[in-house]
């Protein structure tokens, strides 16, 4: 599965935080050529231990984080739900919001300071998600300040430019195929992806349709990595087993994340959605995403996978 919300998120991202303090930092001189908050590009994530990882993508060299207690006022507009990007261990972008998201009069007053210390936009125009969005450049940082005027929805973002080529021109040369974990499966437990009923039925597995169209294992064991897992459902596409729900109990997600990073390794990516926490094992032969907030765990195969959707966006 592509998941290009990382390296999107890089040319959308901003700023880094100094401190931990729950009062509001105002920085009056936010923008240099060489960083921003008084903060360097390419910065050492290691000079920053208070941050708290939230996203990541490691194929990717991609990490995102936030800091508790993180409060800063820009021109006097507070800002909110800072996201700090590092690249490779180096700082190189942050997005954040203001007066949280719901201001016109916020929208104004950024916009009239920026033109003030840098000029009118080198870009103004309405993106594809309908946002108003202008650009500056200052040296090798470059501000998007995209603006909702029905929503009353603002967020500013900025990240350094040489970085942003280096990871462009560096996923160029990254491989194209998913990496594989270490213990790999090439189905889930016995079974093989790609199976079909009769298949399944001739080892004497009885299945039955549950209410969501998927299909229950008669007398199905619930043990997982030693856990007791609530239920278990299979999927079909076009008569081929693709993909496996396994839904554990709420006090076990962690536990079960445990025994994930042991069996296959740390994740390849974490991504937040909603607020709910998703981990990703990208492998050639099998894809394992677990919604730990949902505490469910999702099998399925690679290659049928992709086949099946390439197919749904044609329509067939």
């Amino acid at each position: 599965m592509k998941k290009v919300f990382f390296l999107l998120l890089f040319t959308f991202a901003l700023c880094l935080p100094v401190s931990q303090a729950k009062s509001i930092r105002i920085i009056e001189q936010p923008v240099a050529a060489d960083g921003v908050l008084g903060i360097k590009w390419r910065q050492a994530k290691e000079t920053m231990p208070t941050l708290e990882e939230r996203e990541y993508d490691r194929p990717g060299k991609l990490f995102i984080y936030t800091l508790p207690g993180d409060k800063k006022s820009l021109y006097n507009i507070e800002l909110s739900g800072c996201t700090y990007l590092f690249w490779d261990g180096k700082f190189g972008a942050v997005r954040a919001y203001f007066n949280g998201e719901k201001n016109a009069d916020a929208f104004q007053t950024l916009y009239n300071k920026f033109v003030a210390n840098f000029g009118l936009p080198k870009k103004q125009y309405t993106a594809a998600n309908q946002a108003e969005r202008q650009e500056w450049t200052v040296g090798d940082t470059q501000i998007r300040m995209d603006y909702f005027r029905a929503d009353k929805a603002g967020a500013l973002y900025f990240h350094s430019i040489a970085l942003a080529k280096e990871m462009t021109e560096s996923k160029k040369t990254s491989p194209k195929q998913p990496p594989s974990y270490p213990n790999q499966p090439d189905g889930f437990r016995n079974l093989a992806w790609g199976m079909t009923m009769p298949q399944m039925q001739q080892d004497s597995l009885k299945l039955n349709a549950d209410t969501s169209g998927n299909y229950i294992i008669e007398n199905d064991s619930k043990d997982f990595f030693g856990l007791t897992l609530d239920k278990l459902s299979y999927n079909f596409w076009r008569e081929q087993l693709f993909s496996v729900y396994a839904y554990c109990k709420k006090q076990d997600a962690a536990k079960l994340y445990d025994q994930l990073v042991k069996q296959y390794g740390l994740p390849a990516q974490k991504r937040m959605q909603n607020g709910s926490q998703e981990y990703y094992w990208d492998g050639k032969k099998t894809t394992i995403i677990f919604y730990y907030d949902e505490n469910l765990l999702f099998f399925t195969s690679t290659a049928i996978y992709m086949e099946k959707r390439t197919a749904d966006n044609k329509g067939e």
